[in-house]
């Protein structure tokens, strides 16, 4: 998905998804951060709440659905105005990911620790 809205020439593309497992829940974004590299971001984790004694969990789930929401929304409007400028015949192509960037093959998953100041 995210090699398609480069294909597009979508200026900032950013995919998102979900992922539930259990009783928990997991939200990322992916985006292009150098040539071949699809840089995968936890943007949070949380527990589903699958009881009335859990109810004050909800208005946390929907603070992280909402900024996953946030995201995809602006992705859904710069995927617009790419549309309409096409249309026009407009585009400046500065603006873009270089589609040198895109990578089709197969990839490798590597977890980046976090640096701690020691």
């Amino acid at each position: 998905m995210l090699n398609n809205l480069v294909n597009h020439l979508v200026a900032t593309p950013v995919v998102c998804g979900i992922l539930v497992e259990g009783k928990s829940c997991s939200l990322y974004k992916m985006d292009l951060a150098a040539p071949s590299l699809y840089l995968m971001v936890m943007t949070a984790s949380f527990p589903l709440c699958t009881s009335s004694a859990e109810l004050c969990l909800i208005p946390n789930m929907f603070l992280y659905l909402n900024h996953l929401k946030y995201l995809a929304v602006n992705t859904a409007k710069e995927v617009e105005i790419c549309e309409l400028a096409r249309a026009k015949g407009k585009r400046k192509l500065d603006e873009v990911v270089p589609l040198s960037w895109v990578h089709n093959g197969t990839c490798t998953f590597l977890k980046l620790r976090k640096k701690t100041n020691n």
